[in-house]
């Protein structure tokens, strides 16, 4: 039983070093602690990203918002089952890379900076900025 557990553990390990490493992009907002991500803060963060940097990025958003969240509505009661399908969202770990951008030379490494910076103000996990070691 140790040794399935233990199997189970390096390979969810071995994943989650994959999900904090830049893999196509020079720079990435990289995420400081757990917290919750919706699909609509991912657009509203691409299109931030994309304004600032007038589409001269290519951008990697790296995490997919698949898990289905459910409420139900105001004064029903308890019981009865779970309620209706409310959104999608997403369980950030600790240091996962939630997007990346690659630049050619001509831009700026300033510009780039701004456009990740006022895009983590949309997300309500805290985020850090990250280069990739060339």
């Amino acid at each position: 039983m140790a040794k399935i557990l233990f199997k189970y553990l390096a390979i969810y390990k071995q994943n989650h070093i994959q999900e904090s490493v830049i893999k196509q992009g020079l720079w990435g907002l990289k995420a400081v602690k757990y917290g919750v991500l919706t699909k609509e803060q991912l657009e509203a963060t691409r299109r931030v990203v994309i304004r600032l940097t007038k589409k001269s990025c290519k951008l990697w958003i790296r995490i997919i918002c698949l898990t289905p969240k459910t409420k139900k509505s105001i004064g029903a009661r308890m019981g009865k089952g779970v309620g209706n399908f409310y959104k999608n969202i997403y369980n950030v770990k600790e240091g996962d890379v939630i997007l990346e951008i690659y630049t050619n030379l001509m831009t700026s490494n300033q510009l780039i900076k701004n456009a990740l910076l006022n895009a983590s103000k949309k997300l309500s996990v805290s985020t850090k900025l990250y280069k990739k070691n060339l």
